[in-house]
């Protein structure tokens, strides 16, 4: 390898670990009835199994910083894999679909916030985490969020990237 790939290499110390949480009560969800109007939920045995092996994989890493949704599932996650870290922030951008009550019947499926409003939430985080100073940083976050990084080519900047599950 040149010594101006070295270099280049050496450049790029930030690195972000991607934590889905672990299973919850509605992705376990098997009679259809996957009632996303209830995102604040806790996690299954399985997820907290999940956790756990990440608890371990993580037991020896340090995080300069910690992202983490406001959501039970995100922040169970968290406290389980027991993580080291200077700062944890529980920021806003991280949670899964903004879910808002009906207008009209209770008994009414909710409303949704928009793809477009979710792709400026997750856009506003990444700007965040690209202006950071070179650290090592976990986000704890949801399934949605994950897809719409990954899957929707939401900017992320010239960092080193690590996607967790």
């Amino acid at each position: 390898m040149s010594d101006a790939a070295v270099e280049k290499k050496q450049s790029v110390s930030k690195c972000i670990y991607w934590v889905r949480t672990g299973q919850t009560t509605v992705d376990a969800a098997v009679d259809g009835n996957n009632s996303k109007n209830t995102p604040n939920v806790e996690l299954t045995g399985l997820g907290v199994d999940h956790v756990n092996r990440l608890q371990k994989a993580f037991a020896h890493q340090t995080f300069d910083t910690v992202f983490v949704s406001p959501l039970r599932a995100a922040q169970q996650s968290l406290v389980t894999m027991r993580i080291q870290s200077k700062t944890i922030i529980t920021d806003d951008r991280c949670r899964a679909w903004k879910q808002y009550p009906s207008d009209f019947l209770p008994t009414e499926r909710v409303r949704s916030e928009s793809l477009e409003d979710l792709y400026g939430r997750v856009a506003s985080f990444l700007e965040t985490l690209a202006s950071l100073p070179d650290s090592t940083i976990l986000v704890v976050t949801h399934p949605e969020i994950l897809s719409m990084i990954f899957e929707y080519d939401v900017p992320c900047g010239t960092y080193v990237v690590q996607q967790t599950t």
